[in-house]
């Protein structure tokens, strides 16, 4: 046994004494046991220790009963308690104390700065313009292609006099603007579409479009010899939208002992362009023949380069394209074609870090000249727009990046990939990425390269560009709300998943596809609610629709489902309004 234990308690005057033997030590340990208010021996007691007279027991709450943190905190503070606290072996703790309270001192102030340097954009109400969705088509399932199909991968639409086409992996389907009832469908079975024009969009709203088929007559061995069977994408045809009808079919412009499975259809003006491997042609938007042609002008097979998007260049009536290279040390570059013959004007190359084909590009304006570009991985290129001027040759890069990485936030980039850059009139608008639930609209000035301005929603609220509508930007919002809690009913409900109780907020991994519309001033970038809640069906984020605006209804398009291994079929249209 330690000395410590043979040793007297402090008397008054706080000193010990030692005991004079063991035997006095064993008497003080039992008095101990029994409590400084246990009675003495002499009070008969039951079986649980309690006196059997009654005026023998207890009744008031004494100290020494209590816990010893209340014990302490009832006699107020001593001299002793200071000693301690600051023991050797606390102050070893101090050090880890004080780094905590930096850390949460400047945590606290970093989100103060950043709420007055970047407010949440307020939210206001205005007219409703959007009631709901007005009819939603019934889920497509003749969008499966062929297992081995060069199909055209996505989906595209035009808006109509009298409703909205939709291009699939299988052909055309019109809807009617009035309550979405088929109107007519072009499918080209057993031929295949390998490819969809692009171009039509561009400021017009078309008559005609033109597609680019696989045909079956067509089929061969793939040249690999690896037994497979491969179509050529040599065909352009051109649909009326009115009616379906096949206006024209012709071949392309092509190597005859090549074979093509991915190519590019553009009609830009009164010509259709088509991209073959390096050959790029053009026909009469009418009737369909050859107008010019080009080769080498779709790109070089030895560098692997693809002109990706052409645009036209409005009051220069030059054409503008996009060539993408895949080959590492080989710059992508812009090019200016000549539309009487499709020589080549002007070239412009950016900075050499954009070599490779890593990247994401989408030319979205032709004058000026401006491509949003998504460096994936490579964070010296980042998210941004490089405008490019012909006339120079001098290429600008606008930063489409922001924001710094916290704890209490994250930094946002453009998103190029999903929703998309939209520009008219010397300014780019375009929505960031979503993370944690938000994201953000911006506007950057094309010829100053500034940022016009920045839209922060407000916390679990998302938005995705639709289109430019005079001088305001319509999205589509999504807003993750939680339900006000319900008065008790005696019972409990049931949720859809049925599980008692229940909100409107889903759960993590569940899309949030429900929330108003929204317009964005293109000048201030402020924001105004113009409907209620509606179950568009887009998850803001995650999907990536075709949208389209014909000045009163939004028509959604989501992504086709190509095998029944991706999911359920999805509605085909769903119109708004």
């Amino acid at each position: 046994m330690s000395p410590r234990f043979w040793q007297r308690p402090r008397g008054k005057r706080g000193k010990r004494d030692a005991w004079d033997d063991a035997a006095e030590f064993v008497a003080w340990a039992a008095d101990s046991r029994k409590g400084q208010d246990t009675p003495g021996d002499d009070v008969e007691r039951d079986e649980w220790g309690v006196p059997l007279d009654r005026s023998q027991e207890r009744a008031t709450l004494l100290r020494s009963d209590l816990p010893g943190w209340l014990r302490v905190w009832m006699r107020g503070p001593r001299g002793s308690d200071a000693r301690k606290a600051l023991h050797w072996r606390n102050l070893l703790l101090l050090p880890t104390a004080l780094m905590f309270s930096v850390m949460i001192v400047a945590v606290l102030v970093a989100w103060r700065i950043e709420r007055w340097t970047d407010p949440v954009t307020e939210v206001g109400t205005g007219a409703v313009e959007f009631s709901g969705v007005a009819w939603q088509s019934e889920d497509d399932t003749r969008v499966q292609a062929r297992e081995g199909a060069v199909a055209a991968h996505g989906v595209k639409g035009w808006a109509t006099d009298d409703g909205v086409v939709r291009a699939d992996y299988r052909g055309l389907t019109a809807y009617a603007a009035e309550d979405g009832a088929p109107m007519w469908r072009y499918e080209p079975a057993p031929d295949e579409i390998c490819a969809v024009d692009q171009g039509v969009d561009q400021g017009q709203a078309p008559g005609v479009v033109v597609l680019l088929l696989a045909l079956e007559k067509d089929e061969v061995d793939h040249p690999d010899g690896d037994g497979r069977r491969v179509r050529s994408c040599d065909t352009a045809v051109a649909v009326d939208l009115s009616d379906g009808r096949e206006l024209w079919r012709t071949g392309v412009d092509r190597d005859p002992e090549g074979i093509v499975t991915a190519a590019g259809v553009w009609t830009v003006g009164d010509l259709v362009l088509v991209r073959w491997g390096e050959h790029l042609s053009a026909m009469d938007a009418a009737t369909g023949e050859r107008v010019w042609s080009a080769p080498g002008a779709g790109g070089s097979e030895e560098d692997m380069c693809t002109l990706e998007s052409v645009r036209a260049r409005p009051g220069e009536g030059d054409l503008v394209g996009w060539v993408r290279c895949l080959e590492d040390g080989v710059s992508p570059y812009l090019v200016v074609l000549d539309p009487a013959d499709g020589s080549e004007r002007t070239r412009v190359e950016p900075p050499p870090e954009y070599s490779g084909g890593t990247h994401v590009y989408r030319l979205v304006s032709a004058d000026p000249a401006v491509v949003a570009v998504d460096g994936l991985l490579h964070d010296d290129i980042g998210r941004h727009l490089l405008v490019v001027d012909p006339d120079t040759g001098r290429t600008r890069r606008i930063d489409g990046e922001g924001g710094t990485a916290s704890v209490v936030s994250s930094p946002w980039g453009i998103d190029v990939a999903e929703a998309g850059v939209l520009a008219e009139g010397g300014t780019a608008f375009a929505a960031t990425d979503v993370r944690d639930d938000t994201n953000r609209a911006v506007a950057f000035d094309i010829a100053s390269g500034e940022q016009a301005w920045s839209a922060r929603l407000p916390e679990k609220t998302r938005v995705r560009p639709v289109a430019l509508d005079g001088d305001r930007l319509l999205a589509l919002g999504a807003e993750t709300v939680p339900s006000e809690p319900s008065e008790p009913s005696g019972r409990e409900e049931e949720s859809p998943g049925g599980e008692p109780g229940g909100g409107s907020e889903p759960e993590p991994d569940e899309p949030v596809t429900t929330g108003p519309v929204m317009a964005f001033d293109t000048a201030t970038g402020a924001v105004t609610r113009i409907s209620g809640d509606i179950d568009h069906g887009v998850d803001i984020g995650e999907n990536d629709p075709e949208t389209v605006w014909d000045g009163e209804t939004v028509y959604v398009l989501p992504e086709p489902v190509a095998a029944p291994e991706d999911g359920e079929p999805s509605p085909a249209v769903v119109a708004i309004r």
